[in-house]
């Protein structure tokens, strides 16, 4: 069973649920308006998107991933109320805990000769 915290947990604490449970059910984690503009953003997604993969690779991954299953790709860049939810100061504190010892950036630099 997914615990259930309130909106205002310490964000260490949020994502130490997370590395341990990989989810967790936060009440209130989005303000009524945000959720309504949000619903209304992925419901417009969802009516234009036809279900099933776009580009399968084989039958395997049309069975696995599902026929009748919608996946809406891109979010950020479609709806500017979830990019508004991922950049809002809990979602950043969280990801900062669980990612920045994780994320690297690796420059790599063609040879000259």
């Amino acid at each position: 069973m997914l615990e259930t915290v309130g909106n205002n947990i310490d964000p260490k604490e949020l994502a130490g649920i997370l590395q341990r449970d990989g989810a967790a059910i936060v009440k209130d984690a989005l303000a009524p308006a945000n959720l309504s503009s949000l619903n209304l953003d992925v419901d417009d997604l969802l009516a234009n998107t036809a279900p099933g993969l776009r580009h399968p690779t084989s039958d395997y991954f049309v069975e696995f991933y599902g026929r009748q299953t919608i996946r809406l790709d891109g979010l950020p860049s479609k709806s500017k109320t979830f990019l508004e939810v991922m950049q809002h100061p809990m979602m950043t504190k969280v990801a900062d805990e669980l990612f920045s010892r994780t994320v690297r950036i690796i420059c790599l630099i063609p040879d000259s000769s």
